[in-house]
């Protein structure tokens, strides 16, 4: 078959190195569009073209043909000697033969190759073929760990805010050293022999080193007073052999990479408000109550930060950062703090599942370089997702006297905002702080039964209600002494015969008496609490104090009574005398102190 030359075509994403032939009415292999897929822009890098990266791309010399056979890609080193033996078949129509950029020992390395095409018939005969150069590299994996969490570089599109950023390289290259880099303030080929540093070895494939940014704008800025923030573009070139001296141990390739540095702060977001649920009208005030556990933010839609832009947004809820956050249970919240736009082009986050009762809620901005902005205006919101209840727990009885103490039990998740009191539908006290309670004068109310009504109010407004039935006593009972004594009273037994000191009164009502004996000195003694009833009754003192011992003296005592609404008598009092001897006359002239 005659083979005939022509000229390289560049096809959309392929630099072909074409073959132009005449057709042949055989079904002999000619080969039409030679060229590698993919190969890189060359704004990525500066070297020869055509360039592929095997190992990030998967690279293949792609070629048309029209007839059927085998193929063999055989390629060689700038110095003539195999690399690389590739075979395959031909059909009709679009063929490739892929390339991992390797030797046979799946060994890479960068360098200038030339490629030779060679095309067969089914019967082994030569047909065609097709040559040219190739320029092999691997791009290096540049990431950086200057910024500490955020293990993503390429979400906030190379920026940085240190001086100093780390940089880590790595590269599946065997016969790299090293790297050589440089800066500048454009993306322009800096020359390896004038390179600022170098990134080494850190293991294995894995190179690193830290960049100094203000020793680079010394020489490629030398007496600037301008800041470093903006854009710079590093130039990476790998080397073989240590030390770098000689130009043939240079990769053929040099990245050119971009990186940004920003050290100024977004400024804060304003208009925050928000809004319950998925719907309802957006509130800037202090006082926003939901009824849902759903809260909507939106904000102005500004440029807070105008070097490197805005990344993302945090949401603080009572100072405590809420979004983003990996570790928040709740599927349904955006955890990158990366807003959607609902309609007019209105920004929005939604805050999931927040927790019943009351929140300041705040925004920051954080542009691409990690720097965070000042809080926005603090938003109050309370969260009341559910109905209030209250009960009624004083007073604990069903008949109360003249001063009454009432209070209740009010239970909601997002907080009490009142407690209303009502006596027979009059409101006699509004509490708003707990203890939910009040003291009330029951004498305008009269004796008899009244209601006791307790309202309470949640803070979204709903209420609840409880009732309590009771029956008001402000009368207080009447008290008279009947008898007292005797006195003196010998309580210690002598001979089978003891006294008891014995008050016998009367009471208007049944009530609780309380009889206290007091010593000389006003010291209590003895104190007797018992029940009376209605009528008369009798209290008796077997003269022994409360420790139970008897003691010689005279002792004074008060007695009144208490009814079951509280109400007290007046106050009885008188005196007794205790005594263990009494005298005895033993004739007309003479008593002798006689035991009892």
């Amino acid at each position: 078959m005659r083979r005939t030359s022509g000229p390289l075509l560049i096809a959309a994403f392929v630099v072909a190195l074409c073959i132009g032939g005449t057709s042949v009415a055989s079904a002999a292999p000619n080969a039409f569009g030679v060229g590698w897929d993919p190969t890189i822009d060359p704004a990525h890098y500066i070297g020869p073209q055509p360039l592929i990266d095997p190992v990030g791309q998967s690279a293949s010399l792609v070629f048309s043909s029209d007839g059927t056979g085998t193929a063999t890609l055989a390629i060689t080193t700038q110095g003539g000697q195999p690399y690389a033996l590739l075979e395959g078949t031909v059909a009709p129509g679009d063929n490739s033969i892929s390339w991992n950029g390797s030797n046979g020992a799946d060994q890479f390395h960068e360098g200038v190759y030339f490629w030779t095409l060679t095309l067969f018939d089914e019967s082994g005969v030569f047909s065609d073929s097709a040559s040219g150069p190739i320029t092999v590299a691997v791009e290096p994996k540049i990431t950086s760990t200057t910024n500490a969490g955020v293990d993503d570089f390429a979400w906030r599109r190379n920026w940085g805010n240190s001086y100093y950023p780390d940089f880590e390289i790595s590269t599946p290259l065997v016969n790299a050293a090293g790297f050589l880099y440089n800066m500048s303030r454009s993306p322009i080929f800096v020359d390896v022999s004038g390179a600022y540093d170098r990134m080494v070895r850190i293991q294995g494939t894995h190179f690193g080193g830290t960049m100094d940014l203000p020793g680079i704008a010394g020489l490629v800025m030398p007496g600037s007073t301008r800041s470093l923030e903006g854009l710079w573009y590093p130039t990476f070139r790998s080397y073989t052999v240590e030390p770098a001296s000689l130009a043939h141990e240079y990769s053929p390739v040099t990245w050119v990479w971009r990186v940004g540095y920003d050290e100024t702060s977004p400024s804060a977001p304003t208009g925050v408000a928000v809004a319950s649920g998925t719907s309802g009208s957006f509130d800037p005030s202090g006082a926003f109550v939901s009824s849902t556990r759903r809260l909507r933010l939106k904000w102005d839609w500004n440029d807070y930060d105008v070097l490197s832009g805005t990344a993302y947004f945090r949401v603080y809820v009572d100072n405590a950062l809420r979004i983003p956050s990996a570790a928040n249970p709740t599927s349904g919240e955006n955890t990158q703090g990366v807003p959607w736009f609902g309609a007019g082009g209105m920004p929005s986050l939604t805050i999931e599942d927040l927790e019943p009762g009351h929140h300041l809620i705040q925004m920051t901005a954080v542009d691409r370089a990690t720097n965070e902005g000042p809080r926005s205006n603090t938003v109050s919101v309370w969260i009341d997702p559910d109905m209030p209840t209250i009960a009624i727990s004083a007073p604990s009885t069903n008949i109360v006297g003249k001063s009454m103490t009432i209070a209740a039990t009010p239970a909601d998740q997002g907080g009490v905002s009142s407690v209303v009191f009502k006596i027979d539908g009059k409101t006699v006290a509004t509490d708003v702080t707990s203890p939910y309670s009040a003291t009330i004068d029951m004498t305008p109310f009269g004796s008899g039964a009244h209601t006791i009504t307790a309202t309470v109010t949640d803070m979204y407004g709903r209420t609840a209600t409880t009732t309590k039935t009771i029956t008001c006593d402000i009368t207080s009972p009447a008290l008279s002494i009947v008898s007292k004594g005797p006195s003196p009273f010998y309580p210690k037994k002598r001979n089978g015969y003891r006294d008891d000191y014995i008050i016998k009164l009367a009471s208007s009502e049944a009530a609780t008496a309380k009889l206290v004996f007091k010593t000389s000195k006003g010291t209590t003694f003895k104190t007797i609490n018992t029940n009376v009833s209605s009528g008369t009754s009798s209290i008796k003192w077997n003269g022994k104090s409360g420790g139970g011992k008897f003691k010689e003296g005279t002792y004074s005592w008060t007695l009144y009574l208490t009814d079951a609404a509280g109400n007290t008598s007046v106050t009885k009092s008188g005196k007794a005398t205790e005594r263990f001897y009494q005298l005895k006359k033993v004739s007309k002239s003479k008593v002798k102190l006689v035991l009892r």
